[in-house]
C-alpha cells in the first residue's frame, strides 16, 4: 500500500537522482523491465514532446441545440468562398455549427441514421451511410447528389471517397466498387468489379496513397477489403487501370478506418495502426513498427473489447493524429494520439464522437447534448484537467543494488496552481494513485494589487519551489506515477526528483 504523501521536512540522509518525464511516451510493446524512464507505461491528457510533456488543451462550448444526443457527423465543408463546419442531430437534423451559439438548420432531412461517410470535392461535402439517400452541399444548397449508376440503388453507397481526381464509393455489402466521372461532382457512376480481384469479403473503405510520400497525381488507389486484404491500383480507372498489388494485412475496424497523413495512408486494424507503406514493403507484423507497434498491444485489446461499438474514426490535424475508439455507446471514448513531429503516443479522454477543422481550429462532436465543442484553453469548459502518468523503470543504483526511497519531487512549471497525488512504483508494482489527498506541487500565485509594475506574480510563469514529497519503496528499480490536477495555464514537466538511500546488493 502507498502511504500518505505529504511535504516533506525532514528527509534524512539520502542521494538525490533525476529522472526525465517520459516524453517519449507510451510503449506498451517492451518489457516494462526493459523500458527507460523517459517512456510511458501510462500516459493520459499529457502530450509528450521534445524533451518534456504537457497538458493537453482544454474545450470550450462552441455550437449547441444540434439536437439532444450524440452528434455522429461532424465534417467542414471546404470552399473558398463558404467554407462551414456542418453536423447532423440525433434528430436527423443536419445543422451549420460554423459559429458559437445556437446552430443553425441546414435541411430538417429527418434522417434515422445520422452516422455519414464524408468527403469534399470541388466545393461540394458528399455524405452517405449505405441506408439513407446521399447528399451533398455546397454552403448553398442541400439535396441529392445527382448521381446514378446502372443497376445501382443509390442508398446502398455507403463510403466515398475523393481520390485521383473522382469520386469513388463502396456499395453495402459488395465487393464492387463505383467510381464518377473525371472532375466530376454529378452524373453517372461506373461499376467496378472489385469482386473480380478481391479474394473475398467487401469494400470497406477506399483511400489514396503516394509512394513518394507526396500528394498528386501519382498516387495509387487503395481499395480497404474487410478481411484485411489491401488492393492497390495504379492510373486511371477509364483508361490505363491495372493492378499494382494484392496485400494481406489485419482487419480494419469500422468504416471510418483510414486517414491520411501526408502521403502515407494508415489503417485502423484489429491489429493496431497499418500503414499502408508497411504493407507494400512486405512487413505484415505491426508491433515491430515504428512508432505504431509501441502502442498496438493496447489497440488489439480496444478492438476486442469495443469492436461493435459504431463510431471508431480518425483524423489528422496540425502534426497530430488523433484515433478515436468508442469505449461505451454513445456516452465515452477515448483517443489515442500521436504526435508526428517526435514521434510519441499518448491517449486524451475528450468526450468526443468525431473530430473535424474549421479554419485550423480543431473540434470535436459531442457523446451528449447535441453539442460542438472547440479545443481551447486549459480546463475543459471550466473544469480542472486530470493528467495520469506512469514512467518506464530506472536502476539509480545499479541492477544488483537495493534502495530505499523517500522523497520525491516533480520538476514542474507553469502559470497557476497546480495539485497532484505523486507515489512510486518500486520494482515493477503498480501503486494507486486514487488516494491520498492533493497535495500542492505548484501553489498558486500570490495576488497582485491593480497598478502593481510589470514583473508582478500574475504575469510569471512560476517554479517549483523546491518541496519535497515523503514516499516508501525498497527495490532496485523504481518507477514515477504521478496525478496532476489543474488549471494553470503554460504546465511543464521535464523530469522528477527522487531521494534514494543506499541498501544492500542482491
Amino acid at each position: 500500500m502507498a502511504r500518505n504523501v505529504r511535504q516533506s521536512r525532514a528527509l534524512g540522509t539520502g542521494k538525490p537522482f533525476t529522472l526525465p518525464a517520459p516524453y517519449n511516451g507510451i510503449n506498451l510493446r517492451e518489457n516494462r523491465s526493459a523500458l527507460p524512464a523517459d517512456q510511458a507505461r501510462e500516459l493520459c491528457n499529457w502530450f509528450p514532446d521534445s524533451g518534456e510533456l504537457r497538458p493537453r488543451k482544454g474545450w470550450v462550448a462552441h455550437a449547441s441545440g444540434i439536437g439532444t444526443g450524440e452528434v455522429k457527423t461532424l465534417a467542414e465543408l471546404q470552399s473558398k468562398t463558404a467554407p462551414k463546419l456542418v453536423a447532423i442531430g440525433s434528430n436527423g437534423t443536419v445543422y451549420n455549427a460554423t459559429n458559437s451559439g445556437a446552430a443553425s438548420v441546414i435541411n430538417a432531412a429527418g434522417y434515422s441514421d445520422t452516422r455519414f461517410q464524408t468527403a469534399n470535392k470541388d466545393g461540394w461535402l458528399f455524405g452517405v451511410n449505405g441506408s439513407e439517400t446521399p447528399w451533398r452541399y455546397d454552403g448553398s444548397t442541400f439535396g441529392a447528389t445527382g448521381l446514378s449508376g446502372a443497376g445501382l440503388t443509390l442508398t446502398n453507397l455507403i463510403n466515398v471517397a475523393d481520390v485521383r481526381f473522382r469520386l469513388w464509393f463502396c456499395e453495402k455489402d459488395s465487393a464492387d466498387v463505383w467510381y464518377g466521372p473525371l472532375g466530376g461532382v454529378t452524373g453517372t457512376l461506373t461499376k467496378f468489379q472489385l469482386s473480380q480481384i478481391a479474394s473475398g469479403g467487401f469494400c470497406m473503405a477506399i483511400g489514396s496513397w503516394s509512394r513518394d510520400s507526396g500528394d498528386g497525381p501519382d498516387d495509387v488507389v487503395v481499395f480497404v477489403m474487410s478481411t484485411g486484404e489491401v488492393i492497390v491500383y495504379q492510373g486511371d480507372p477509364a483508361t490505363s487501370f491495372s493492378l499494382i498489388g494484392k496485400f494481406e494485412g489485419q482487419k480494419p475496424v469500422g468504416r471510418q478506418c483510414l486517414v491520411k497523413m501526408g502521403g502515407e495512408l494508415i489503417v485502423t486494424t484489429y491489429g493496431g495502426f497499418e500503414p499502408v507503406s508497411t504493407l507494400y514493403t512486405g512487413t505484415s507484423d505491426l508491433r515491430v513498427l515504428e512508432p505504431a507497434g509501441r502502442v498496438s498491444p493496447g489497440v488489439v485489446t480496444d478492438a476486442h473489447l469495443y469492436r461493435n461499438n459504431p463510431g471508431w474514426n480518425s483524423f489528422f490535424h496540425d502534426g497530430v493524429l488523433y484515433f478515436v475508439v468508442p469505449t461505451s455507446t454513445g456516452a465515452a471514448s477515448k483517443q489515442w494520439v500521436l504526435n508526428t513531429r517526435t514521434p510519441a503516443w499518448t491517449t486524451f479522454d475528450y468526450p468526443a464522437a468525431q473530430f473535424a477543422q474549421y479554419d485550423n481550429d480543431l473540434y470535436f462532436a459531442s457523446l451528449d447534448g447535441g453539442f460542438v465543442r472547440k479545443i481551447d484553453g486549459a480546463t475543459d469548459n471550466g473544469t480542472a484537467l486530470t493528467l495520469d502518468a506512469r514512467s518506464g523503470f530506472d536502476y539509480p543504483g545499479g541492477p544488483s543494488r537495493n534502495l530505499k526511497y523517500t522523497a520525491m519531487r516533480p520538476n514542474i512549471t507553469g502559470k497557476g496552481r497546480i495539485q497532484g497525488r505523486l507515489n512510486i512504483d518500486p520494482d515493477f508494482a503498480t501503486r494507486s494513485l486514487s488516494a491520498p489527498a492533493l497535495v500542492d506541487i505548484l501553489p498558486a500565485a500570490s495576488s497582485t494589487p491593480w497598478g502593481s509594475p510589470w514583473g508582478s506574480p500574475w504575469g510569471i510563469k512560476q517554479k517549483n519551489p523546491e518541496k519535497w514529497f515523503n514516499v516508501n519503496g525498497r527495490g532496485r528499480s523504481v518507477a514515477v506515477a504521478i496525478r496532476v490536477v489543474t488549471s494553470a495555464s503554460e504546465v511543464v514537466w521535464d523530469s522528477t526528483d527522487i531521494l534514494a538511500q543506499a541498501g544492500n546488493a542482491r
